[in-house]
Parts: C-alpha cells; structure tokens; sequence
C-alpha cells in the first residue's frame, strides 16, 4: 500500500527541466506525426504525374497510411498497457523514422504504398501514446490546459513545417526529399530513452510499487516539492496491483459509464478523422482543378494553416469557461457551418483569393486543430488500467475515418462529382460530431484524473461520475 506523503501544492508548481524536456519531445513527435500525413497531399499532384496515376490509384497511398494510423492508434494503445508508455513510444518513433528512410528511395507506386502502410503504424501510436505519457505526469490544474496547447501548436507548427518543406524542396529536390526530414524524430528515441521514468500511474498497475514511488519522489524533488504525480491516485491505485488481459482491456470499455463514452468518442473521432483528411489530403487537388497553380496549391494551404495560431488562445479561454466539452462541441459546429459555406459558395469564393483565404482560414482555426484537442481528451476519459486502450481504440477511430475519406473523395472526383458537393460531403460530419460531443461529452476541467475516471473497483459509484 502506498504511504502518505505531503500534498502538492499546485500554485506554485514548478517547471522542472524534466517537465520543459518532456513537452518539448511530446510537441515535436506530435508535430512531425502531423506533418507526415499532411506532406502525403503536397507530394500526390507530382506523384500522380510521376508514375501515371489516377485519382482512386493515386488514394492509395494516403489511404494505405492513414489504414496504419488506424492499426498502429489500437495496437499501440493495447502494448502500451502492457509494457509500459516509454517502451511503446520508443518503439512507435523508430518504426515511424525507419519507414521515411525508406521512401526516400522508394522504386514504384506498391513499394511505396505497402511502406506507407507501416510508416502510418509508427504514426499512429505515437500521438495517443504521447498524449496518454503526459496526461499521468501533469497536475490536474495545468493538464487539460497544456495538452490542448501543445496539440494545437503542433498541429498548426507540423503542417507549417511539412508546407515550408515543400515549397523549398520540391522544385529542386523533388517529393522524395521531403522523407529525410520526417526521419529526423529518431532523434527523440535517445531523450525517450534515457530521460524519462515509466509513468508512476503505469508502474502501480503493472504491481510495481517500490519503482513508481522512486519515480515519484524524484519528481517531487524536481519540483521543489510542489508536486507528486501520485497525490490523486492514491486512493484509487493502490487497489490496481496487476494489468488487465487485451480481452479484459477492451470489455472493460463497454462496462459502467464508459460504455456511453466509448461510443461517444468512437463516434466523434470517426468524424473528424473522416473531414480532417479528405479535406487536407485533396485540397491542394481541388485548388489545382480549379485553375490554381501547383506553387499555389501549396503556397495558399500554408497561408490559410496559420489562422490556427490564435485558435490557441480562443481554445484557452472556452477551456477555462467551460473545459474541454465546450471547445469539442463549439470548434466542430463552426467548422462544419463554413465547410457548407464553402462548398455552396465555392465558385464565388475561389474567384476571389482573398475570400478562399480567410473562409479557409476560419475552416483551419475551427476544425484542422480538432485533431489537437481530442487525444488529450480522450486520454483522460478512462482509467490508468486501460488508458492506453481506450485512447488508442479512440484514435483508431479516428484513424478510420482518416482513411476512408480521402479514398471516398479519390472515388467522387474520378466519377466527376463536382467540388461543391464533395466539400459538403466532408463537412456534414463535423455537425454530427459536435451534436455527439454535447450529448455524451465529458467534463474534465481541473479535476483529477481519477476523478473523472475511476477505477473498475467503484464500478458500483463511477455512474455517478462525470456522466
């Protein structure tokens, strides 16, 4: 049993080098992740033209790594509770940078389309295991805040980065440079490696007490005493003395209150994941058919991903006002209004570059930075015994939806349905997802993990919390 210690005193929290180290790796695997699936849609005009392409052959290879994403988010998400959150997120990065060595010399369109698969394995563990890593380190008071920031920030910075990228090298170097860049997070395996502890949440479930408690105190040191990572959990915890089995994992999704939230994140993460990527993955192809230039195809999508910078601050208040259901509720609706707009209203807009700007930039504000917001979100909805689980089943979710959308929008552009109707087609989810998110949604505002989700020993109490 876990003996008591002092409380943190969260006012004066301190950020440690441990912590500044942790953020700072967490934002740039998340980053590069993003980038990764947003370079697949600067690279697919000249690919296409390369090996002869058309449009359903050229989905493929989007479709084949966002397939990964959907594969990875759900095994990763069940290792991850079973050898712990820094092994599965060391082993997700190096799967990840390994497979862009590769495709810097890839030899045909199979080749690269069955390595894209495995790249999107590494990706798509990497971000709800980093999400889940973090939520068991940070205090209550700062977590929500700070997860949301950093999905955010790494979402807008990736797309950015993976745009510069393209716009500098593929004139002169061509689409396959753009891989060498993606394998830098290789890097980060080395400070996963060796700087960072087991999450302590993690090792008293594997019936680890003696190492959690180490990695606690030197935490508390770190912190100049202000926090313990245990403090909260330990009521709750100390009953977790070993992991559950895959199967027992994933029942105890449908059990007690989160059963509902397991369909209600299921449900949104499919949504945002199927509008997330058709729209990004053919919208440098849109704006080429309708009369842009290749250089604008790319140059405009990274004009209009920097609205998403202030989407930070807005983020940050609605989360003050009214936590993490309002913004997942608000930022869907909206989106999904001007994504009607736009679509209805596509060829006056397109007429006017300025208009395609900003009603795409208010698109980016309110929907692209969705996918910054709901892994934080979703990794606090569970219980340590089965948070890499169901964080994960939730981005598989939304990894499902990711892959089925640009194939959808391959297969209406070949049949010659125009872009009005696709761009409405991609954005009608968005309303379902934010009708979703207010029905079933979650509080977890400045509450403690265990608070919002407790575990399967007060299964008889838990329908009363949260929900």
């Amino acid at each position: 049993m876990l003996t008591a210690k002092p409380q943190s005193r969260p006012e004066t929290f301190r950020w440690s080098n441990f912590y500044k180290i942790l953020l700072l790796v967490v934002f740039l695997g998340t980053a590069f992740d993003n980038m990764d699936q947003v370079t697949c849609s600067f690279i697919l005009p000249m690919m296409r033209m390369e090996w002869n392409l058309n449009y359903i052959q050229g989905s493929y290879m989007p479709t084949a790594a966002l397939f990964g994403t959907c594969v990875g988010a759900i095994f990763w998400g069940i290792i991850g509770d079973r050898i712990g959150r820094q092994k599965a997120l060391t082993y997700t990065i190096l799967l990840f940078s390994v497979t862009n060595l590769i495709q810097t010399h890839a030899w045909d369109y199979v080749q690269f389309t069955i390595t894209c698969f495995f790249m999107g394995v590494g990706v798509g563990g990497e971000i709800p295991l980093a999400f889940t890593l973090l939520a068991e380190f940070l205090p209550a008071h700062l977590r929500t805040r700070t997860q949301v920031v950093l999905g955010i920030l790494a979402i807008v910075v990736g797309y950015a980065f993976s745009a510069l990228s393209a716009h500098f090298l593929l004139p002169v170097a061509g689409w396959k440079s753009l891989f060498y860049i993606q394998a830098l997070p290789a890097l980060l395996v080395v400070l996963i490696r060796f700087k960072f502890p087991e999450s302590p949440r993690y090792l008293l479930t594997a019936g680890k007490e003696d190492e959690a408690l180490r990695v606690a105190a030197e935490i508390r040191r770190q912190t100049g005493n202000n926090y313990d990572p245990l403090d909260d959990a330990q009521d709750d915890l100390s009953h977790e003395d070993k992991r559950v089995s895959v199967i027992e994992g994933l029942m105890r999704l449908w059990r007690s209150v989160y059963r509902r939230r397991t369909v209600a994140n299921w449900i949104f993460g499919f949504f945002i994941g199927f509008f997330e990527f058709s729209f990004i993955i053919w919208l440098p192809t849109t704006l080429v058919n309708l009369g842009y230039s290749d250089a604008q195809s790319v140059n405009y999508p990274m004009l209009i991903n920097f609205f998403a910078i202030p989407s930070v601050f807005l983020a940050l208040f609605l989360l003050n006002k009214g936590g993490s259901k309002l913004v997942l509720t608000l930022y869907p609706l909206i989106a999904g209004i001007f994504m009607l707009i736009l679509g209805v209203f596509l060829p006056q807009i397109a007429a006017q570059p300025v208009f395609l700007v900003l009603v795409g930039g208010v698109i980016f504000f309110f929907g692209t930075t969705l996918l910054g917001i709901f892994p934080p979100y979703s990794a606090e909805v569970y219980p340590t015994e089965i948070r890499g689980t169901g964080a994960g089943w939730s981005a598989g979710f939304t990894r499902i939806g990711s892959f089925i959308g640009p194939l959808f929008g391959g297969v209406l552009l070949d049949l010659g349905i125009s872009a009005q109707v696709e761009l409405v087609i991609f954005g009608a989810p968005l309303l379902i997802g934010a009708l979703v998110m207010l029905l079933y949604g979650v509080q977890t505002h400045k509450q403690s993990l265990e608070q919002i989700s407790p575990s399967f020993v007060e299964t008889a109490s838990a329908e009363q919390v949260g929900d």
